[in-house]
């Protein structure tokens, strides 16, 4: 459902240019999209999302888990969430931006239906109450492309798109980070390197400029633990565990301008 509302939005514009009128002018629509692999995608991520919620659930149990960077809640964090909500502009609207009436009826419990990984559940929530519930819910994007056409095999947005219409492939933006670590591998099997070539996970700096100069610097970068492990790994180990130093030290070894 997020390949094909990303899809429909291409073709609205598409028809309007044409005239055409995309659900009644008897238009056949051909994607790239693998319904094999695509059923596969989102039963992976049904099942891997359902096992790291488990585990999200158990390490904050009653806590509120958004914080920042010093790992100190943020306060009125819900009720900013809330003033993005079409329900709390329709408000606004209705009591002429009046806040003590906007969020006596944000606080009003309804029955509506929610989303669990065991199916829909009957429940009484407010909007509040709405919002508390589902921004602890993980989500992920999960798309696959055939690398030699750039053809979209697979496309999965988020855990359920029902409830969740933000789509995490399409919509969100990300550092890209260890995705282009195998870029830096490749470059290595490119240069003689075998997958079982060993490297240790020890520390790795990188110079500029030259010792003595005023702009001379030097950078180390570090593991996601915040320190090496001092442990040997092969190139395809080092790869899955997302390794820097061991990535950092191999684009010293084939240089940077051949990663690049």
């Amino acid at each position: 459902p997020y390949f094909r509302k990303i899809v429909h939005n291409y073709l609205r514009v598409w028809c309007d240019e044409r005239g055409l009128d995309l659900y009644s002018d008897g238009l056949k629509i051909r994607t790239t999209l693998n319904s094999r692999i695509q059923v596969h995608a989102e039963a992976a991520v049904n099942e891997h999302m359902q096992v790291l919620q488990g585990r999200f659930h158990k390490r904050f149990k009653d806590k509120n888990p958004w914080f920042d960077e010093d790992l100190k809640e943020i306060p009125g964090f819900l009720k900013k969430v809330a003033k993005r909500t079409d329900y709390y502009r329709l408000l606004k609207k209705r009591y002429d931006g009046d806040e003590d009436s906007i969020w006596h009826y944000m606080e009003i419990k309804h029955p509506r239906k929610i989303f669990t990984y065991e199916g829909e559940k009957d429940t009484i929530l407010s909007a509040m109450d709405s919002l508390n519930y589902y921004k602890r819910f993980l989500q992920c994007g999960f798309m696959a492309m055939d690398p030699r056409d750039g053809h979209i095999l697979a496309w999965v947005g988020g855990v359920d798109h029902k409830y969740f219409k933000f789509d995490h492939v399409r919509q969100s933006k990300r550092q890209p980070g260890s995705t282009f670590k195998p870029f830096v591998y490749l470059a290595a099997v490119q240069g003689g390197y075998s997958p079982c070539y060993e490297l240790q996970d020890v520390p790795v700096t990188f110079h500029f400029g030259e010792k003595g100069d005023e702009d001379y610097k030097t950078w180390s970068p570090k593991n996601a633990e915040g320190f090496p492990s001092n442990k040997i790994f092969t190139l395809r180990q080092a790869m899955a565990r997302s390794i820097n130093s061991i990535a950092a030290e191999m684009i010293k070894r084939v240089s940077p301008k051949k990663v690049v």
